[in-house]
Protein backbone atom coordinates (compact mmCIF):
# COMPACT_ATOMS: atom_id res chain seq x y z
CA UNK A 1 0.00 0.00 0.00
CA UNK A 2 2.55 2.40 0.65
CA UNK A 3 4.27 1.90 -1.99
CA UNK A 4 1.73 2.04 -4.43
CA UNK A 5 0.98 5.47 -3.10
CA UNK A 6 4.60 6.86 -2.63
CA UNK A 7 5.29 5.33 -6.16
CA UNK A 8 3.08 4.43 -8.47
CA UNK A 9 0.17 7.74 -7.20
CA UNK A 10 -2.63 4.90 -6.77
CA UNK A 11 -4.67 5.32 -3.56
CA UNK A 12 -6.03 1.70 -2.84
CA UNK A 13 -7.65 -0.48 -0.44
CA UNK A 14 -6.03 -3.73 1.19
CA UNK A 15 -7.78 -6.31 2.98
CA UNK A 16 -8.03 -9.80 3.65
CA UNK A 17 -9.98 -12.50 0.91
CA UNK A 18 -13.18 -14.18 1.27
CA UNK A 19 -12.89 -18.19 0.87
CA UNK A 20 -14.01 -18.57 -2.32
CA UNK A 21 -11.31 -15.40 -3.63
CA UNK A 22 -8.40 -16.77 -1.91
CA UNK A 23 -5.68 -18.68 -3.74
CA UNK A 24 -6.55 -22.38 -3.54
CA UNK A 25 -4.85 -24.08 -0.59
CA UNK A 26 -3.86 -20.95 1.13
CA UNK A 27 -4.60 -20.46 4.83
CA UNK A 28 -5.68 -16.75 4.01
CA UNK A 29 -4.66 -14.41 1.21
CA UNK A 30 -4.79 -10.62 1.44
CA UNK A 31 -4.62 -8.22 -1.45
CA UNK A 32 -4.32 -4.84 -3.41
CA UNK A 33 -7.05 -2.94 -4.69
CA UNK A 34 -6.82 0.00 -7.36
CA UNK A 35 -9.93 1.76 -8.48
CA UNK A 36 -9.92 2.14 -12.42
CA UNK A 37 -11.51 4.78 -13.77
CA UNK A 38 -14.57 3.02 -15.16
CA UNK A 39 -15.20 1.83 -11.70
CA UNK A 40 -13.82 -1.45 -11.65
CA UNK A 41 -11.47 -2.73 -8.98
CA UNK A 42 -8.72 -4.17 -10.21
CA UNK A 43 -6.47 -6.87 -8.31
CA UNK A 44 -2.82 -5.76 -8.92
CA UNK A 45 -0.88 -7.26 -5.62
CA UNK A 46 -1.73 -10.29 -3.25
CA UNK A 47 -0.18 -11.91 -0.46
CA UNK A 48 -0.45 -15.53 0.25
CA UNK A 49 0.03 -17.23 3.74
CA UNK A 50 0.64 -21.07 2.69
CA UNK A 51 0.46 -22.49 6.06
CA UNK A 52 2.40 -25.49 6.18
CA UNK A 53 0.00 -27.49 3.36
CA UNK A 54 2.04 -27.33 0.11
CA UNK A 55 4.84 -27.80 1.98
CA UNK A 56 3.41 -31.61 3.33
CA UNK A 57 2.06 -32.08 0.20
CA UNK A 58 5.85 -31.41 -1.38
CA UNK A 59 7.34 -33.00 1.88
CA UNK A 60 9.48 -30.18 2.12
CA UNK A 61 11.05 -30.35 5.80
CA UNK A 62 14.29 -28.96 7.49
CA UNK A 63 16.04 -30.12 10.57
CA UNK A 64 15.01 -27.41 13.57
CA UNK A 65 17.35 -26.55 16.70
CA UNK A 66 16.38 -29.57 18.61
CA UNK A 67 17.71 -31.78 15.45
CA UNK A 68 14.03 -32.89 14.51
CA UNK A 69 12.14 -32.80 11.43
CA UNK A 70 9.36 -30.54 10.67
CA UNK A 71 7.17 -28.84 8.12
CA UNK A 72 8.42 -25.66 6.96
CA UNK A 73 5.42 -22.54 6.87
CA UNK A 74 5.06 -20.59 3.88
CA UNK A 75 4.06 -17.54 2.21
CA UNK A 76 3.96 -16.31 -1.69
CA UNK A 77 3.46 -12.74 -2.21
CA UNK A 78 4.12 -10.31 -5.32
CA UNK A 79 2.90 -8.19 -8.35
CA UNK A 80 3.03 -8.75 -11.93
CA UNK A 81 1.97 -7.27 -14.97
CA UNK A 82 -1.39 -6.31 -13.40
CA UNK A 83 0.76 -3.60 -11.38
CA UNK A 84 1.64 -1.92 -14.43
CA UNK A 85 -1.98 -2.10 -16.01
CA UNK A 86 -3.36 -0.66 -13.06
CA UNK A 87 -0.66 2.38 -13.58
CA UNK A 88 -2.10 2.55 -17.17
CA UNK A 89 -5.64 2.28 -16.63
CA UNK A 90 -5.72 4.72 -13.02
CA UNK A 91 -4.30 7.90 -14.00
CA UNK A 92 -4.25 7.55 -18.48
CA UNK A 93 -6.58 9.75 -20.61
CA UNK A 94 -7.63 9.97 -24.18
CA UNK A 95 -4.09 11.36 -25.35
CA UNK A 96 -2.43 8.30 -24.06
CA UNK A 97 -0.21 7.39 -21.00
CA UNK A 98 0.31 9.69 -17.77
CA UNK A 99 2.93 8.55 -15.94
CA UNK A 100 3.97 9.48 -12.22
CA UNK A 101 7.06 11.17 -12.43
CA UNK A 102 8.88 8.49 -9.88
CA UNK A 103 8.08 5.87 -12.49
CA UNK A 104 8.48 7.56 -15.51
CA UNK A 105 11.81 6.15 -17.06
CA UNK A 106 12.20 9.79 -19.10
CA UNK A 107 10.31 12.52 -16.97
CA UNK A 108 11.83 15.66 -19.01
CA UNK A 109 11.81 16.15 -22.89
CA UNK A 110 13.28 19.08 -24.32
CA UNK A 111 11.67 19.73 -28.29
CA UNK A 112 13.68 22.69 -30.23
CA UNK A 113 11.48 24.15 -32.95
CA UNK A 114 13.25 25.59 -35.60
CA UNK A 115 13.81 25.91 -39.26
CA UNK A 116 16.67 26.06 -41.77
CA UNK A 117 17.28 29.84 -41.00
CA UNK A 118 17.22 29.43 -37.24
CA UNK A 119 18.18 26.06 -36.50
CA UNK A 120 21.60 26.17 -35.05
CA UNK A 121 21.12 29.19 -32.50
CA UNK A 122 17.68 26.94 -31.67
CA UNK A 123 19.66 23.94 -30.77
CA UNK A 124 22.63 25.53 -29.21
CA UNK A 125 20.39 27.50 -26.83
CA UNK A 126 18.20 24.27 -25.98
CA UNK A 127 21.12 22.03 -25.72
CA UNK A 128 22.33 24.78 -22.81
CA UNK A 129 18.59 24.34 -21.31
CA UNK A 130 19.41 20.24 -21.18
CA UNK A 131 22.43 20.84 -19.62
CA UNK A 132 21.00 22.87 -16.90
CA UNK A 133 17.90 20.74 -16.60
CA UNK A 134 20.16 17.47 -16.47
CA UNK A 135 21.67 18.67 -13.35
CA UNK A 136 18.64 17.57 -11.44
CA UNK A 137 17.53 14.68 -13.50
CA UNK A 138 19.08 12.10 -15.10
CA UNK A 139 16.17 10.86 -16.82
CA UNK A 140 15.92 13.53 -19.69
CA UNK A 141 15.54 13.00 -23.66
CA UNK A 142 16.56 15.58 -26.56
CA UNK A 143 14.81 15.18 -29.06
CA UNK A 144 15.99 17.17 -32.39
CA UNK A 145 15.00 15.00 -35.27
CA UNK A 146 14.75 16.69 -38.60
CA UNK A 147 12.58 14.42 -40.32
CA UNK A 148 9.40 14.83 -38.32
CA UNK A 149 7.70 17.69 -37.68
CA UNK A 150 7.16 19.34 -34.47
CA UNK A 151 3.52 19.10 -33.74
CA UNK A 152 4.00 15.10 -34.50
CA UNK A 153 6.83 14.86 -31.41
CA UNK A 154 4.08 16.63 -28.91
CA UNK A 155 1.36 13.71 -30.15
CA UNK A 156 4.63 11.09 -29.36
CA UNK A 157 5.85 12.24 -26.43
CA UNK A 158 2.19 12.79 -24.49
CA UNK A 159 1.67 9.23 -25.92
CA UNK A 160 4.40 7.90 -23.81
CA UNK A 161 3.84 9.47 -20.98
CA UNK A 162 6.03 11.97 -20.03
CA UNK A 163 5.76 14.16 -17.00
CA UNK A 164 6.76 17.22 -18.39
CA UNK A 165 7.78 18.58 -22.12
CA UNK A 166 9.25 22.08 -22.81
CA UNK A 167 8.87 23.33 -26.35
CA UNK A 168 11.82 26.02 -27.08
CA UNK A 169 11.53 28.18 -30.27
CA UNK A 170 12.99 31.05 -32.06
CA UNK A 171 10.99 33.39 -30.16
CA UNK A 172 11.87 31.77 -26.72
CA UNK A 173 15.64 32.39 -27.43
CA UNK A 174 14.75 36.51 -28.40
CA UNK A 175 12.73 36.39 -24.56
CA UNK A 176 15.09 34.15 -22.34
CA UNK A 177 12.23 32.00 -21.53
CA UNK A 178 11.09 28.71 -23.14
CA UNK A 179 7.27 26.95 -22.42
CA UNK A 180 6.89 23.80 -20.41
CA UNK A 181 3.92 21.42 -20.40
CA UNK A 182 2.72 18.69 -17.66
CA UNK A 183 1.68 15.91 -19.17
CA UNK A 184 -1.31 15.43 -15.92
CA UNK A 185 -2.78 18.75 -16.91
CA UNK A 186 -1.69 19.61 -19.88
CA UNK A 187 -1.07 23.03 -18.62
CA UNK A 188 1.58 25.59 -20.22
CA UNK A 189 3.50 27.83 -18.94
CA UNK A 190 6.69 30.44 -19.76
CA UNK A 191 9.30 30.25 -17.91
CA UNK A 192 12.76 32.33 -17.81
CA UNK A 193 15.45 29.85 -18.42
CA UNK A 194 17.33 31.33 -15.66
CA UNK A 195 14.77 29.05 -13.04
CA UNK A 196 14.42 26.06 -15.20
CA UNK A 197 16.12 23.64 -13.22
CA UNK A 198 14.89 24.27 -10.17
CA UNK A 199 11.22 24.61 -11.66
CA UNK A 200 11.32 21.63 -12.98
CA UNK A 201 12.14 19.49 -9.89
CA UNK A 202 9.37 21.33 -7.92
CA UNK A 203 7.02 20.22 -10.66
CA UNK A 204 8.20 16.65 -10.94
CA UNK A 205 7.07 17.02 -7.08
CA UNK A 206 4.19 18.53 -7.56
CA UNK A 207 2.70 16.34 -10.66
CA UNK A 208 3.58 12.84 -8.73
CA UNK A 209 1.37 14.82 -5.62
CA UNK A 210 -1.51 16.18 -8.11
CA UNK A 211 -1.94 12.28 -9.87
CA UNK A 212 -1.91 10.78 -6.55
CA UNK A 213 -4.61 13.23 -5.51
CA UNK A 214 -6.62 12.29 -8.41
CA UNK A 215 -6.57 8.46 -7.62
CA UNK A 216 -7.93 9.73 -3.97
CA UNK A 217 -11.07 11.35 -5.27
CA UNK A 218 -11.30 8.69 -7.76
CA UNK A 219 -11.65 6.41 -5.01
CA UNK A 220 -13.65 8.19 -2.75
CA UNK A 221 -16.03 9.68 -5.29
CA UNK A 222 -16.56 6.05 -6.31
CA UNK A 223 -17.07 4.24 -2.86
CA UNK A 224 -20.88 3.60 -1.08
CA UNK A 225 -21.75 2.28 1.85
CA UNK A 226 -25.67 0.25 1.65
CA UNK A 227 -27.92 -1.50 4.47
CA UNK A 228 -30.20 -2.91 1.35
CA UNK A 229 -29.80 -5.25 -1.22
CA UNK A 230 -31.68 -2.74 -3.56
CA UNK A 231 -29.62 -0.41 -3.18
CA UNK A 232 -26.94 -2.39 -3.65
CA UNK A 233 -27.65 -3.88 -6.48
CA UNK A 234 -28.87 -0.01 -7.95
CA UNK A 235 -24.84 1.40 -7.40
CA UNK A 236 -23.51 -1.48 -8.47
CA UNK A 237 -25.52 -1.10 -11.82
CA UNK A 238 -25.27 2.77 -12.42
CA UNK A 239 -21.92 3.36 -10.62
CA UNK A 240 -20.22 -0.26 -10.14
CA UNK A 241 -17.47 1.48 -8.03
CA UNK A 242 -16.24 0.14 -4.13
CA UNK A 243 -19.94 -1.14 -1.80
CA UNK A 244 -19.24 -1.57 1.54
CA UNK A 245 -22.04 -3.75 2.51
CA UNK A 246 -22.76 -6.54 5.09
CA UNK A 247 -22.36 -10.23 4.39
CA UNK A 248 -23.01 -13.06 6.65
CA UNK A 249 -20.03 -15.46 5.00
CA UNK A 250 -22.20 -17.51 3.56
CA UNK A 251 -20.42 -18.59 0.08
CA UNK A 252 -24.04 -19.04 -1.20
CA UNK A 253 -24.96 -15.54 -0.21
CA UNK A 254 -21.41 -14.56 -1.94
CA UNK A 255 -22.77 -16.71 -4.93
CA UNK A 256 -26.27 -15.29 -5.19
CA UNK A 257 -24.71 -11.45 -4.93
CA UNK A 258 -22.23 -13.01 -7.80
CA UNK A 259 -25.01 -13.87 -9.88
CA UNK A 260 -27.49 -10.97 -9.34
CA UNK A 261 -25.01 -8.60 -9.76
CA UNK A 262 -21.61 -9.56 -11.19
CA UNK A 263 -20.42 -8.22 -8.13
CA UNK A 264 -17.30 -9.92 -6.10
CA UNK A 265 -16.08 -9.81 -2.23
CA UNK A 266 -12.69 -7.33 -2.96
CA UNK A 267 -11.45 -7.91 0.46
CA UNK A 268 -12.40 -7.41 4.24
CA UNK A 269 -10.19 -4.10 5.33
CA UNK A 270 -9.26 -4.11 9.38
CA UNK A 271 -11.93 -1.87 10.09
CA UNK A 272 -14.63 -4.13 8.25
CA UNK A 273 -13.96 -6.94 11.22
CA UNK A 274 -15.51 -4.21 13.75
CA UNK A 275 -18.24 -3.18 11.58
CA UNK A 276 -21.01 -5.70 11.69
CA UNK A 277 -25.00 -5.61 11.18
CA UNK A 278 -27.30 -7.67 8.91
CA UNK A 279 -26.25 -9.22 5.46
CA UNK A 280 -27.74 -7.68 2.77
CA UNK A 281 -28.73 -11.16 0.78
CA UNK A 282 -29.80 -13.02 3.73
CA UNK A 283 -30.64 -10.91 6.94
CA UNK A 284 -28.53 -12.67 9.18
CA UNK A 285 -25.29 -11.46 10.94
CA UNK A 286 -22.39 -10.49 9.09
CA UNK A 287 -19.23 -7.99 8.78
CA UNK A 288 -18.58 -5.11 6.79
CA UNK A 289 -16.80 -6.30 3.43
CA UNK A 290 -16.27 -4.40 -0.18
CA UNK A 291 -17.99 -5.75 -3.04
CA UNK A 292 -16.92 -4.26 -6.75
CA UNK A 293 -17.13 -5.46 -10.23
CA UNK A 294 -13.42 -6.95 -11.18
CA UNK A 295 -11.24 -7.03 -13.86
Amino acid sequence: KKFAREVLALETLTGIKSESEKFAGANDTYGVEAMMQDGKSLQFGTSHNLGQNFAKVFNIQFTNKDGELEYPWQTSWGVSTRMMGAVIMSHSDDNGLVLPPKVAPIKVVIIPIYSDDNKDEVLEYSREVYNDIKEVTEDIEFDDRDFVSAGYKFNEWEKKGVPIRIEIGPRDLENNQCVIVRRDTLEKNKLPVSNVSEYVQNLLDEIQKNILKRSEELLISNTYSVDSYEEFKDIISTNRGFVHAHWCGNPDCEEGIKVDTKATTRCQTEEGKDNTGPCIYCGEHGEEWVFGISY
